[in-house]
């Protein structure tokens, strides 16, 4: 199982929190405002998030930028349904 997170709806953090609980692997695409926040978050995991510190620091997280397109997702999400990568990438480009 895979989540792909690349939209605004505000429910989607309690998915990403039960993906979490679940240590689901969590695809973040840059594009809405709210995987922008998360992938901000992610990139300084130093700062202060409040209430998404946990979230942040306990997620598998896998961040998609750039000049990505639904091909290059499919294709990591393929990738994570059939591999678990041993070192964990932090920015796919």
């Amino acid at each position: 199982m895979v989540m792909v997170l690349m939209g605004d709806n505000p429910r989607c953090l309690e998915e990403v929190e039960i993906a979490v609980s679940l240590k689901v692997p969590i695809i973040v695409v840059r594009g809405s405002n709210q995987c922008n926040s998360i992938i901000n978050m992610l990139k300084h995991p130093e700062e202060d998030h409040e209430e998404m510190n946990d979230i942040i620091n306990e997620g598998d997280f896998h961040i998609l930028e750039g000049k990505c397109n639904s091909e290059d997702i499919a294709s990591y999400l393929h990738l994570l349904l059939n591999f678990s990568p041993t070192v964990r990438p932090h920015v796919v480009r």
